[in-house]
C-alpha cells in the first residue's frame, strides 16, 4: 500500500495569502495606532476648554516611528494615555507640555476640573475595537 498523504486543496493559495498577511501586518498596526491616536487627540480637543487655546493647540500623540502634534512639536514629554496591542506591543501617548493642564483636567479648590483627557480616553477605548476591525478587514479577517 502506498503512503499517498493527504490532498490539500488551496494550499498554495492559503500559503501566498499568509504571506501577505504577515508581510502587511506591520503597515497594519501603524495604521491602528495613528487612527486611534488621531481619534484620542480629536476627543480630547473637544472637551478642552478654550481661552485662548494654547492648551488644546499643545494637544498631541505619539507613536514610536509615527510623531503627530498639536502644531508645537511638543506632545511626547508629557504623555497622560498608552494603549497596547498584542501580540506586539504598540505604544500611543497623548498628551500636552501646557503646565496648567493638569489643573484644568483634574480642577482646583476654586474650579472644578473639566476631565477631558479622562473623558476623551474613554472615549477612545470604547471606539478601538471598530477601528482594529475596520483595519483587520482590509488585511482579510472578517470577524
Amino acid at each position: 500500500m502506498a503512503n499517498e498523504g493527504l490532498n490539500f486543496k488551496g494550499y498554495a493559495e492559503f500559503v501566498k495569502k499568509t504571506k501577505e498577511i504577515v508581510h502587511d501586518l506591520p503597515a497594519c498596526k501603524e495604521r491602528i495606532a495613528l487612527e486611534t491616536g488621531l481619534y484620542g487627540e480629536r476627543a480630547i480637543k473637544m472637551r478642552t476648554p478654550v481661552r485662548y487655546g494654547r492648551l488644546r493647540a499643545s494637544i498631541g500623540h505619539y507613536t514610536p516611528g509615527v510623531l503627530k502634534d498639536g502644531g508645537n512639536g511638543s506632545c511626547a514629554a508629557d504623555a497622560f494615555y498608552q494603549e497596547e496591542i498584542s501580540p506586539t506591543v504598540i505604544t500611543i501617548y497623548i498628551g500636552t507640555n501646557v503646565i496648567y493642564a493638569a489643573y484644568v483636567e483634574w480642577g482646583t479648590e476654586k474650579f472644578a476640573g473639566r476631565q477631558m483627557f479622562q473623558l476623551g480616553i474613554a472615549d477612545t477605548e470604547r471606539v478601538f475595537d471598530r477601528i482594529q476591525q475596520k483595519h483587520f478587514k482590509r488585511l482579510g479577517f472578517n470577524d
